[in-house]
């Protein structure tokens, strides 16, 4: 009798002791607000693909471009990317859903909300 209680807080710790790193960006949740474009028509989804993160910095302002295929990719730029994946040349897998450019628009990258985003083995620009 004694047994089960004691296996039941013997499991009760495991499942407490497992906890996702903090200085791991893929532990982030993705931010739900701050995209002013998820309202828009879905052209296109992708489904744990490997990109790039490249930033670019003009003045104060730091921007965040994945491009996809790594080699010579389209660039996407994520309106919810987390912060803690504003890192240059960093590896990620991503899911996410591409979004309309209307016709009278002219944008740098194709806009795209994230489904899910982890860092992918291998950091820095590919050889």
């Amino acid at each position: 009798m004694l047994k089960r209680p004691l296996l039941a807080i013997a499991l009760l710790g495991s499942l407490l002791a497992c906890e996702s790193g903090k200085d791991d960006p893929a532990a982030d949740a993705l931010p739900t607000d701050d995209c002013y474009y998820s309202s828009r028509k879905t052209i296109d989804t992708f489904d744990k693909v490997e990109g790039i993160i490249v930033l670019t910095t003009a003045g104060s302002e730091t921007e965040a471009t994945i491009y996809y295929p790594v080699v010579a990719g389209t660039p996407y730029c994520a309106c919810n990317l987390p912060a803690s994946f504003l890192q240059d040349s960093l590896r990620v897998v991503f899911s996410a859903e591409q979004k309309e450019i209307y016709p009278n628009e002219k944008w740098k990258c194709q806009p795209i909300v994230l489904t899910s985003i982890a860092t992918s083995p291998g950091k820095g620009t590919p050889e």
